[in-house]
């Protein structure tokens, strides 16, 4: 199971927008960290709102944080970007490798559903990719354990039989939490964090190439 945003799809494209909203490409980190910590909060509070309503609402706070007058479109300019992006290098080839080596294959996101169609039909990922998953299924943001527990439910099969892929450190922590296996995949921008006696992850990797090499490699995880 793969996280979308960052993990499989490359978000650095939107750092030109923000670069011309802000003359700063660097506040596309910020708004993205806020874009989380929101998402996470609303889901505490019981206030679930879809993503790219929020992906706006975010996108305008920064901006006011920041005294920059945005134009009108900038909410809906970002919000086609994100449905557009392009997948990392890595992922169609690992993909393929790991859909051949009959490992069963699916996303789970942050994204709204049909956010999340949009993003793999534009990606080319829909056919290595069958099963399709967004938090709107349960109405609350990933790393809560309920996105995590309905895709496995979805698919019929117990949490500790998945291994959830992410380049975030709340997400695997999410998952492991929640039962699952979880791999920390190192992507631009991201790192995996070091806390005492806290499970991040079960395993981490450099690319796709390298978690496919390893998966199929070895034959499937015990």
């Amino acid at each position: 199971m793969f996280d979308v945003n960052e993990t499989l799809l490359d978000i650095r494209p939107l750092e030109a927008d923000f670069a011309r909203w802000f003359n700063d490409a660097a506040v596309m980190r910020l708004w993205f960290g806020q874009l989380v910590m929101h998402s996470q909060s609303l889901t505490l509070s019981g206030q679930y709102r879809g993503f790219g309503v929020l992906a706006k609402a975010m996108l305008a706070m920064v901006a006011e944080t920041k005294g920059v007058r945005l134009p009108d479109d900038a909410g809906n300019v970002l919000v086609d970007r994100i449905v557009s992006l392009a997948p990392h290098p890595d992922v169609i080839p690992a993909l393929t490798r790991l859909r051949d080596a009959s490992y069963r294959l699916g996303a789970l996101t942050n994204s709204s559903a049909d956010a999340l169609a949009t993003q793999m039909e534009h990606a080319g990922l829909n056919k290595l990719l069958p099963f399709q998953m967004s938090v709107e299924a349960c109405g609350r943001y990933k790393p809560d354990p309920a996105p995590y527990r309905t895709a496995a439910t979805a698919l019929g099969v117990a949490p500790e039989e998945i291994l959830l892929v992410a380049c975030h450190a709340w997400d695997t922590l999410g998952a492991s939490a929640a039962g699952l296996h979880s791999a920390f995949l190192q992507r631009p921008g991201c790192a995996r964090i070091d806390l005492p006696d806290v499970h991040v992850a079960d395993i981490a990797f450099d690319s796709l190439t390298a978690l496919a090499n390893e998966l199929c490699g070895a034959g499937p995880p015990s």
